[in-house]
C-alpha cells in the first residue's frame, strides 16, 4: 500500500482518513441535533437502543467507528431516520440531511419534557 503525501489543504481534505472523521463528526452532530429535538435526554435514547449512557456518550464524541447497524439503531432510538447517499467523488464531501416532513414545512424542536419532582421523605 502506498501512501500518498499531502502537500495541500486541498490534498489533506481529499484523504480517506480526512473524509472519514469529518463523516464520523458530522454522523455526532446530527445525532446530537436528532436528540435534541426529539426533547429527549441521552438516557432515554440509551435505553430503547439498549445501550449505556456512556455508550451514547462515546458515540456523540464524534470519534467512534460505528457500524451502519449500530448508527440505524441509535437514529430510531432519537425518532429520526438514517440516509445514505452515493454520489460522484467530484461532488465534494456531503452527507444528506433528509427530512420525513412535506415539502415547505419545517420541523419545530419538541418540547422538552418537565424534570419529575421526586419526594423525600
Amino acid at each position: 500500500m502506498t501512501t500518498r503525501k499531502i502537500e495541500t489543504i486541498d490534498d489533506l481534505r481529499k484523504s480517506i482518513p480526512y473524509i472519514q472523521a469529518s463523516l464520523k463528526f458530522r454522523f455526532a452532530n446530527e445525532l446530537h441535533e436528532q436528540i435534541q429535538s426529539s426533547g429527549e435526554r441521552q438516557k432515554d435514547i440509551a435505553e430503547r437502543a439498549g445501550k449505556s449512557e456512556a455508550y451514547i456518550s462515546k458515540a456523540l464524541r464524534g470519534d467512534s467507528n460505528l457500524t451502519i447497524e449500530t448508527m440505524v439503531e441509535l437514529v430510531h432510538a432519537a425518532r429520526g431516520a438514517l440516509h445514505i447517499k452515493i454520489t460522484d467523488a467530484s461532488d465534494g464531501l456531503l452527507w444528506s440531511a433528509h427530512s420525513v416532513l412535506p415539502k415547505g414545512k419545517k420541523s419545530k424542536p419538541a418540547p422538552r419534557k418537565a424534570a419529575r419532582k421526586t419526594r423525600t421523605s
